[in-house]
């Protein structure tokens, strides 16, 4: 493991007596459009430190860093963590909770508007993300990082329990939606644990879970990333709609088109979004003719 300096007589920061002090002393005031809920149960922090299986040679993404308790936990194992916090009233306390950890590296800004470069520390790109994800960017920060970050192989998110089901749901349920169609071509899902909303400060309103994500060598079909994508996010934009209705609106086809694709790939040509899998949509990917891709 690699050696961190940390400053004497520190008590860890996951803990409801120190974090609500250090909240106290910077005179801080939650954010809700941050969704910021600061983690302070340490046996929740030792299972995701645990799933996140760190190695010394690790370089470590986190979005949303808060006063750095899952940062800190991170430094203890990894080679470097890279952590990304949106709020600048939160400066200067992680300016003290996290002095003297040399293996830190603080990206001060919108983790939507996070660059691959961005993302690498000392020529090396992070490997894993681990984090306990603002609610409200979750699902199109775990896209955008599988997406724009190759080199990021393992993710352990904590998420809402919502977006979590979301992350697992299977075709014809009522959680499956674009997103997962999404995750399932860039990565194998597991789900970890629950996480009770008592072990926040301050407590959400929901519950949260535990997901690990661990990306394919190769996706699990040979359609277009981009393609397909397009077709996934037409199809879900009115789940409500029949496919070729909808695909028809989103990519400007006509819909008798659609539905000749759709019977060529053996799908009833009245059938809506929710009841394709992925390899349903990589196969009409691969017959429909539309512009723009």
């Amino acid at each position: 493991m690699c050696s961190i300096k940390q400053p004497e007589n520190k008590a860890p920061l996951v803990n409801p007596s120190r974090t609500s002090a250090i909240l106290r002393k910077f005179g801080f005031r939650f954010t809700r459009a941050f969704g910021q809920n600061f983690l302070i149960d340490p046996n929740t922090l030792r299972k995701i430190i645990g799933a996140a299986d760190l190695q010394p040679d690790d370089v470590v993404l986190e979005i949303g860093a808060g006063i750095g308790t899952l940062t800190e936990a991170l430094a203890a194992g990894a080679a470097h963590v890279i952590t990304v916090e949106i709020d600048k009233k939160l400066a200067p306390v992680l300016d003290e909770t996290l002095a003297g950890l040399e293996n830190v590296t603080v990206r001060r800004m919108d983790a939507m508007d996070l660059k691959a470069e961005e993302t690498e520390w000392a020529g090396r790109p992070a490997n894993k993300l681990v984090a306990n994800l603002p609610y409200g960017i979750a699902a199109p920060l775990i896209l955008k990082a599988f997406n724009e970050f190759r080199h990021i192989n393992t993710m352990v998110v904590m998420v809402q329990r919502e977006i979590a089901a979301r992350m697992l749901a299977q075709a014809g349920s009522k959680n499956y939606s674009g997103f997962t169609v999404k995750l399932q071509y860039f990565c194998q899902v597991k789900w970890l644990l629950s996480v009770s909303s008592r072990v926040f400060m301050p407590a959400p309103n929901v519950d949260s879970a535990v997901i690990l994500l661990i990306r394919w060598e190769k996706p699990p079909i040979g359609a277009d990333k981009d393609r397909l994508f397009a077709i996934v996010s037409g199809g879900f934009s009115q789940r409500r709609k029949q496919l070729a209705n909808a695909l028809a609106s989103a990519l400007d086809v006509e819909k008798a088109t659609i539905e000749t694709a759709l019977r060529e790939v053996g799908l009833a040509p009245k059938v809506r979004a929710e009841n394709l899998a992925l390899a349903d949509f990589a196969a009409l990917a691969e017959r429909l003719e539309f512009r723009g891709r």
